[in-house]
């Protein structure tokens, strides 16, 4: 079968179609023929092993799992001896573990759900990752009840316009924190109140959100526990990519938030994405019944013969096959300089410093951070198990069809000396397809 997969870290040239067999299933599993298949930021950072934190996932020096993607929607074509709860035929979309950028797909039961009845592949491949993480964001972490005024950071992302609209079936009163080009799109989704970011912050109102989710960025904690009511829950779900190789902003989920928290009265949680059939199942309800919807954007085709054809007008590297019609898109934009390196400051002797700025006290969370990432680099050598996925807004693959557009580039990091920006955010993770009939 045709497959992409990469042997190393690093952007998207080192995404490469080929054929390999056909994986293996064991008695719990179920071997999908795959229709489509999400693209979220998830496949960007193990793509490039970014932030490094995620090799502890993935593989320290090279991917364990060569084929990318989580996301999937297809048909069943065989199951293990004790699955109980599909059989070949089946339509099913959810989420695997050895990569759904291909033409089968091996995942187990437990991540696999019976598809929305009244949505294509390619839209419900949009949903498992995305879909999860916003359910898990307000049931789980912000225990939306109706009557809560909830305030959703990122709302017209992938995330964000699902957590939009799932809160909105909790009964919950939604603002919507986005861009003003995407204020209509928002409203349409079911939020009753509209934050354009460019123009106020989110405390604009003071505190008074019971639940805050942040669905990326890398605001400060100060500055989201001031949106909130005295005993609010903030939610925090993904990071800023560009800030820095190590954990690129995950460290405020990851120990500066769950740290905080032990000492204020607010709750301030990290959500996870567990993957479970049972949310699935929830999902598959509130599509069906039309309270979650989402975009799409055009697909794109597998080729099933692959030459190099450059880079075209638009910066886009492409693979072409034999067919004018089949495309294969590897990267949206060229690839990066180097960025300037940040000046070398120097350390002077206590004389001089003395009669200079006073020295800067080092932060005991950044301390306690760093000696938690340690730690984990440690026992990630002796075989710790895996963190749960990265997780983020969702655009699509399709076997045949594909959309949703990649992940918003981030800007500039805060912080860092004028003249030392970033030529371009995370490159564009690849999107595949396959336009052959299934029988």
């Amino acid at each position: 079968m045709k497959a992409i997969v990469q042997d190393t870290y690093g952007p998207a040239d080192v995404l490469q179609l080929r054929d390999i067999d056909r994986p293996a299933i064991g008695d719990d599993d179920v071997l999908v023929q795959v229709r489509a298949a999400g693209v979220d930021p998830g496949v960007w950072i193990f793509m490039a092993g970014r932030p490094y934190l995620a090799r502890l996932a993935s593989g320290l020096r090279r991917p364990r799992v060569p084929v990318r993607g989580r996301d999937l929607a297809g048909v069943v074509a065989a199951v293990g001896a004790r699955v109980t709860r599909f059989r070949p035929g089946d339509e099913v979309y959810g989420t695997c573990l050895r990569g759904s950028y291909a033409e089968f797909a091996s995942a187990p039961q437990r991540r696999l759900a019976r598809k929305p009845a009244n949505v294509s592949f390619t839209q419900a491949a949009a949903v498992p990752v995305s879909g999860m993480t916003a359910l898990r964001a307000v049931r789980d972490s912000g225990e939306v009840r109706p009557g809560h005024r909830v305030l959703v950071i990122g709302a017209s992302g992938g995330v964000g316009s699902l957590a939009v609209q799932i809160a909105k079936a909790y009964g919950a009163t939604v603002t919507a924190v986005c861009a003003p080009a995407k204020a209509d799109f928002v409203r349409s989704l079911g939020a009753e109140d509209v934050l354009d970011y460019t123009s106020a912050e989110v405390d604009r109102d003071g505190p008074v959100y019971d639940v805050v989710i942040d669905t990326g960025g890398d605001r400060p904690l100060s500055l989201l526990r001031r949106a909130l009511t005295p005993h609010g829950t903030l939610a925090l779900v993904g990071g800023a990519y560009a800030k820095g190789p190590m954990l690129s902003g995950y460290d405020r989920q990851m120990f500066r938030a769950p740290l905080l928290s032990l000492f204020v009265s607010q709750r301030l949680r990290s959500v996870s994405a567990v993957e479970r059939a049972e949310d699935l199942g929830e999902l598959r309800g509130l599509v069906e019944s039309g309270a979650l919807t989402w975009r799409s954007t055009a697909p794109t085709p597998l080729p099933r013969h692959r030459t190099r054809s450059g880079t075209s007008g638009t910066g886009t590297r492409q693979e072409r096959s034999s067919s004018p019609s089949e495309l294969l898109v590897i990267a949206a934009h060229q690839p990066r300089r180097r960025p300037a390196r940040r000046p070398v400051r120097r350390h002077h002797p206590p004389a001089r410093r003395a009669a200079g700025r006073p020295r800067r006290p080092g932060s005991p969370a950044a301390a306690v951070s760093a000696g938690l990432v340690l730690a984990a680099l440690a026992l990630a050598a002796w075989g710790s198990p895996p963190p749960a996925p990265g997780t983020g807004p969702t655009a699509i693959a399709d076997f045949p069809d594909v959309d949703k557009p990649a992940p918003e580039q981030q800007s500039t990091p805060p912080n860092r000396p004028p003249g030392t920006e970033r030529a371009g955010g995370p490159r564009r993770p690849c999107i595949v397809s396959d336009d052959r009939q299934v029988t």
